[in-house]
């Protein structure tokens, strides 16, 4: 009975090795046992040891388990990494350290890596829309100059109209910017953020070489080169929305412009507030330093 209930007994060195049956077997064999103790023991063997035929199975089973986690989480690594034009550099790392060998801790690491990459995957679709928001601000104004230039607008509406779009390209700009810096947050070097095969910072610079030397220069001498998101002027609030939902924290909120403006003591002008200022001026230094930032990444790589 007792070679049966213990599947450890394969051999007789075994009916002497395993303490926890033996002390049960002897319980059996006391005469003052009764049936309901030899269930009971018996109960007590196949808990013990119910698991062992199967432990015989377990590392195959895990092993085989282990593999096909793995598979799926490289196909979506794989998928990933080809959306997002991971740099090859990134690419070989990964593979080198969390998928050349399977185990259960690479796995763990290569899910988190898989994660990390759907949040930049997230983070890569936010900056497209606000991308995509900005170049329409942006081709609105290079049709304003081309009518302007052609005699289509008189002064007074263009500066108007493209003061207006300012203030709106000068908010977008600012969130593409900050934008572009926490996207690199999560990266091992500050790779640019390219849009159609250039650098979205340079094509902001790019951007604002455009409108300064463009006719409109002649009646807005705004200096976006030096001042790329008009960080120069306070006063670019008053042609943005007056709703209070629109405004920056701290803002005042402003009147209804119309035009031509008529100025009067009661007139109150938005305020900028510091904090706003303050972003805008950083912005304005990331723009200008990515030249030598990418330059220093070049000779690195």
């Amino acid at each position: 009975i007792f070679f049966r209930v213990c599947p450890r007994a394969s051999n007789s060195l075994h009916l002497t090795s395993c303490a926890e049956c033996l002390s049960g077997l002897a319980g059996f064999a006391s005469p003052s046992v009764g049936m309901a103790s030899f269930e009971a023991a018996a109960h007590h063997y196949n808990q013990m040891h119910a698991d062992d035929d199967l432990d015989q199975y377990e590392p195959t089973k895990r092993a085989q388990m282990l593999q096909e986690q793995f598979k799926t989480a490289e196909q979506k690594f794989d998928s990933l990494v080809q959306e997002l034009h991971i740099p090859f550099l990134d690419r070989k790392l990964y593979r080198k350290y969390f998928i050349a060998q399977q185990s259960e801790r690479n796995l763990e690491c290569l899910l988190s890596i898989v994660d990390a990459l759907h949040e930049h995957k997230n983070h890569t679709l936010k900056l497209l829309k606000c991308i995509f928001e900005r170049e329409q601000v942006v081709n609105v104004i290079k049709v304003m100059a081309s009518d302007y230039a052609k005699g289509k607008l008189s002064t007074l509406e263009v500066q108007t109209k493209v003061l207006q779009l300012l203030y709106s390209l000068q908010r977008i700009t600012l969130r593409i910017v900050e934008a572009i810096q926490q996207w690199r947050s999560r990266l091992t070097r500050p790779y640019a953020f390219e849009w159609r095969g250039i650098n979205y910072i340079f094509k902001i610079i790019k951007d604002c070489q455009f409108i300064d030397t463009c006719d409109l220069n002649a009646i807005l001498p705004l200096q976006l080169s030096t001042y790329p998101l008009c960080s120069n002027l306070s006063s670019l609030s008053l042609f943005g929305p007056q709703s209070i939902g629109s405004q920056e924290p701290g803002q005042r909120q402003g009147i209804a412009i119309t035009y031509p403006m008529k100025v009067n003591k009661k007139t109150m002008i938005p305020q900028v507030s510091q904090e706003f200022q303050q972003r805008l001026q950083r912005a304005e230094v990331a723009i200008y330093s990515e030249h030598n930032l990418q330059t220093n990444l070049m000779k690195e790589l």
